[in-house]
């Protein structure tokens, strides 16, 4: 997997709660799509398109929530308590364009889309 990433722009989760990955310490996860049910199963990348900013936060496309982007400010480490990282992703997937969508709404940077090449309508985390 680390072949895939060097020298590519990747989608971040980030703000979690502090791990250990193989004894470095990391507060984000790479985000994939995931085919569990091919054989062999599959994941692949989830990528911003080409002329987005790196490190901005990802907005829902049309602002569906309070009719206003997400701040760009950074946010404070996710509460483990609260359990919002499982009923996010429960939500998260591709769709028949390979977009990553919330809920049916495509996640979006300022150049457009995030996306995958070839996993449609999988789920994401």
């Amino acid at each position: 997997m680390e072949e895939m990433m060097n020298g590519e722009n990747v989608m971040i989760w980030a703000n979690l709660k502090q791990k250990k990955l193989a004894g470095v310490p990391s507060h984000g996860m790479v985000m994939c799509a995931n085919a569990h049910d091919l054989d062999p199963p599959q994941c692949e990348i989830v990528r911003p398109p080409s002329g987005a900013k790196v490190g901005e936060r990802i907005q829902l496309e049309g602002n569906p929530i309070l009719n206003a982007p997400v701040s760009q400010e950074p946010a404070a480490e996710l509460n483990p308590k609260k359990k919002i990282e499982p009923k996010f992703m429960a939500l998260l997937k591709t769709n028949n364009d390979g977009h990553v969508c919330y809920n049916g709404v495509r996640l979006m940077t300022s150049a457009g889309p995030l996306s995958v090449a070839t996993l449609k309508n999988a789920p994401v985390s």
